[in-house]
């Protein structure tokens, strides 16, 4: 895990894989100094697959990334200037300061707080979803904004709007917790998550078992070997390993 600093700087990042220290007291502040000339540029936070890691921000916000994630935060951040762009996951504590907004920008959708808990999940394969544990937001897209409550999470559908409903939302930040849970979840969806934290490449051979159910709540467990044993164990999937690759059948 790394921070490319906006003046060419890269720190790196101490933390365990399968671990992370998210929460405690190894959370990175974002606090350096950098000429007023970069003003208008980012520094930036890479997670690489395995990883997690939190960072806190100069006005008490953290942020607390999963695996296979990036945080950008301008060189400018302030009390008047309160926004980052992200990509991948990330569940935020946001800081209530003097009836300021906090904006995080995903692409073309802007989700809005005063001061509130919600985590966001914007990995490039999948549809986002913004899941709300605390307080209230807004999320913007191109096409429609909507007002979350606690409890609600809103997904970004293909034509730029949203679909919203009432959920668990902790089967959504379990992955603070170092938990792989899922109820009526696809093996595809799955799968994904599990490779990005193992840096594997699974590869379902059939449709039909792509597109299974499965519920289930287990450790994040650091070898990816245990994690196969625990699901095999369910009987309803088979993995087999070729040279990189790992299939899964029925």
């Amino acid at each position: 895990a790394r921070i490319y600093w906006a003046d060419g700087g890269i720190t790196v990042l101490k933390g365990k894989s399968g671990s992370g220290n998210i929460g405690n007291e190894d959370t990175l502040v974002i606090s350096r100094v950098l000429p007023e000339s970069l003003s208008q540029t980012y520094n930036r936070v890479v997670i690489p697959e395995g990883m997690t890691h939190s960072v806190r921000l100069s006005d008490g916000t953290l942020i607390c990334l999963n695996a296979g994630s990036e945080l950008e935060i301008p060189v400018d951040y302030s009390d008047s200037n309160r926004y980052v762009n992200m990509k991948g996951e990330a569940y935020f504590d946001v800081s209530h300061v003097g009836g300021r907004n906090f904006t995080v920008c995903i692409g073309d959708v802007k989700i809005r707080v005063l001061g509130t808990k919600f985590n966001v999940r914007a990995y490039s394969d999948e549809k986002m979803a913004t899941t709300l544990t605390e307080g209230r937001l807004k999320v913007h897209s191109f096409k429609e904004q909507v007002v979350l409550e606690a409890g609600m999470q809103a997904v970004l559908e293909n034509d730029g709007g949203f679909s919203v409903e009432i959920v668990d939302t902790g089967i959504y930040t379990a992955w603070m917790s170092e938990r792989f849970v899922y109820d009526n979840a696809s093996v595809k969806y799955i799968l994904r998550d599990a490779g990005r934290w193992y840096g594997v490449n699974f590869i379902v051979d059939a449709s039909e078992v792509s597109d299974m159910r499965i519920t289930m709540d287990i450790p994040r467990y650091e070898d990816y070997g245990e994690f196969i044993r625990t699901v095999e164990k369910t009987g309803k999937l088979k993995f087999r390993k070729i040279k990189d690759e790992i299939h899964v059948t029925r």
